[in-house]
């Protein structure tokens, strides 16, 4: 309980600072938003509340910005690590488990008006296949203190296989693709906007954009005005 009386007075103090100074427009992705500046404890403070075991690393998060833990570790094989990467600026946390595959979570804060949401994503997989663990919205509650799961914004965040192709596409088509293909979200390292579900074809001897029963290979998400919304699918190189 301590600990998130702590987040409540620094989640009000936050917004109390922001009304008494003008919010600063900022250009991000193409996207107009009335975001705060908090303070990087701030921040970390937030991400504990989802990932509590970052407590201990607060320190050498906010002076290098990642931090390495050792998991596991054995005898003529390599360690088990996990990485953590802090973006003070996007208001992003990476963590990075390696052992045999990988695991990656990352979460992004949302800042607007009187608003905090928070973004969490969790993939995990080998080089050639990824899996979609979850992508999941939290609002954050004043009167409970606490992130509380938004479901009607997750489901909007919901990405089929099929979403990819074309409306007449045979689902003869949909399965063979399937058999050899990925598609993730990624909130962290991203072309544009607040997220990306990317789709990838793990074949290697084909081409992606030359796949003509495809409307594009990636869906980008944006949030203004409280509100969220994607565009795409549509085709990109990178």
């Amino acid at each position: 309980m301590p600990k998130l009386i702590i987040l409540s007075f620094i989640i009000l103090n936050l917004f109390s600072t922001c009304r008494n100074e003008k919010s600063v427009d900022r250009h991000d992705n193409n996207i107009l938003t009335k975001e705060i500046n908090p303070s990087s404890d701030s921040i970390v403070s937030i991400f504990s509340t989802m990932w509590p075991n970052i407590d201990s690393l607060s320190e050498k998060l906010l002076k290098n910005l990642t931090a390495t833990v050792i998991v596991a570790s054995y005898e003529d094989e390599p360690n088990e690590i996990c990485r953590y990467y802090l973006d003070t600026i996007k208001y992003t946390l990476r963590r990075e488990f390696q052992s045999g595959g990988v695991s990656v979570s990352e979460l992004r804060i949302l800042f607007l008006d009187n608003t905090i949401k928070i973004l969490s994503s969790d993939f995990s997989g080998t080089t050639s296949f990824t899996n979609q663990n979850n992508i999941e919205i939290y609002d954050y509650d004043y009167n409970k203190m606490s992130f509380l799961l938004d479901s009607v914004n997750t489901s909007f965040f919901s990405v089929d296989l099929k979403d990819y192709f074309k409306e007449n596409t045979p689902d003869s088509v949909v399965l063979e693709f399937e058999s050899h293909s990925s598609h993730f979200f990624q909130i962290v390292y991203i072309e544009a906007g607040i997220a990306e579900n990317k789709l990838f074809d793990e074949s290697f001897d084909k081409e992606i954009t030359n796949n003509n029963w495809l409307k594009g290979n990636i869906i980008t998400y944006y949030y203004e005005n409280n509100k969220f919304r994607k565009s795409g699918p549509y085709f990109t190189n990178n």
